[in-house]
């Protein structure tokens, strides 16, 4: 009768040293993040919601739903994000994504893992997303993907994705479609050359 107890008090013990060892992880990594300031080049490479006003008629997107941040990791890797996200419905949500990685390798990682998690998470928000790529739509960097987020069969919005180097830059647009390849290259051509 006593060994179960033992086992179980070991086990027990065994369990809680992993959870605490995992969340010693976690808070180490977390406090590892130094938030950067973001600098005017910074700013440039970024594909922000009022870069997409010559493209559609009577958008005005206002800069209190805008957010950017720029944060280095513990790996000294650096990730700057930008989100656009209006209350109003009839405003796109744009979320653009650079991630300046260590080496060419982790940034291929970081392209596999990127693309892996954004169509696994739109399925978990509803089994009627899905990306539908497209090869030959447009193509830059190192490697691209480009993908349109289909709700019900029907488009609803952009994934845009980029190696380039040890460079990873990820876009996604919903609300708002562009299916011209020329603006595409209008809106990307030069950032992606300047990463």
């Amino acid at each position: 009768m006593k060994k179960p107890v033992a086992v179980a008090l070991i086990i027990t013990g065994v369990a809680l040293l992993c959870i605490c060892g995992f969340v010693s992880l976690v808070l180490v990594w977390a406090a590892a993040t130094k938030t950067l300031p973001i600098s005017e080049s910074d700013t440039q490479l970024i594909v922000t919601a009022n870069d997409l006003v010559p493209y559609f008629d009577d958008y005005a997107p206002t800069i209190e739903h805008e957010s950017f941040q720029k944060v280095q990791y513990l790996d000294q890797s650096v990730e700057l994000t930008y989100e656009y996200d209006s209350p109003n419905e009839n405003d796109p949500f744009v979320s653009t994504t650079v991630s300046y990685e260590r080496n060419n390798g982790d940034a291929a990682g970081v392209y596999l893992a990127t693309w892996t998690f954004q169509k696994l998470g739109l399925k978990s928000e509803d089994q009627r997303f899905e990306l539908e790529e497209l090869d030959s739509f447009y193509s830059i960097g190192d490697r691209s993907r480009f993908a349109n987020i289909m709700y019900n069969g029907e488009p609803v919005g952009h994934l845009f994705l980029v190696q380039k180097g040890n460079t990873v830059y990820s876009f996604i647009l919903t609300g708002f479609l562009i299916e011209d390849a020329s603006v595409w290259m209008e809106l990307f051509s030069e950032r992606i050359q300047n990463l």
